[in-house]
């Protein structure tokens, strides 16, 4: 008799426990898809975008826009805006849906703190954004990114580190 109640206990504990754990995983799921549709930076004004900065280490790289026309500010001359564009979209797209982290601690292993390519965007008078794009992905299509003020680190969809890279023609 001991031991068909121990069974029982034994049976109700793990039963239990695997209510719990599935709880849990409904509960990611569900915040995974109302996150799905959030942007990193709502309402991100790229259109009013005048100011952009990425740094990596000591070097810095400054792009500003005159008369609608983006300047390299290291090299004094016009830059290729159809890039600059496709980078401000880019920005203004990226989700919080692939959450990787909540942990402060992990953004050094992430690339997400000051050893990343840190990106700041400014209007006329004030910073818009400002992000941390870090180390790729296991498949290397990926990045982890986080917003500065932030603990969550995110997995993109596709390559951020290379957006300022034109890709070369095949023959």
């Amino acid at each position: 008799m001991k031991a068909i109640n121990a069974l029982l206990i034994l049976f109700l504990l793990a039963l239990a426990t695997g209510a719990f754990l599935l709880g849990k995983y409904r509960l990611d799921l569900v915040k995974q898809i109302l996150r799905q549709d959030q942007k990193l930076f709502e309402n991100f004004p790229s259109k009013d975008a005048s100011y952009i900065e990425l740094g990596l280490a000591d070097q810095k790289l400054v792009f500003e826009r005159t008369d609608n026309i983006w300047y390299s500010q290291n090299a004094s001359q016009s830059a290729d805006s159809k890039y600059i564009e496709t980078f401000l979209e880019t920005i203004k797209s990226l989700p919080r849906n692939i959450l990787v982290s909540e942990n402060p601690a992990k953004a050094k292993v992430f690339g997400v703190d000051q050893s990343g390519l840190q990106i700041i965007i400014k209007n006329s008078s004030q910073k818009i954004s400002h992000l941390f794009i870090g180390k790729r992905g296991q498949n290397n299509n990926s990045n982890f990114y986080r917003k500065d003020g932030e603990n969550n680190v995110y997995q993109s969809d596709k390559l951020l580190d290379t957006i300022f890279i034109p890709m070369p023609q095949s023959p």
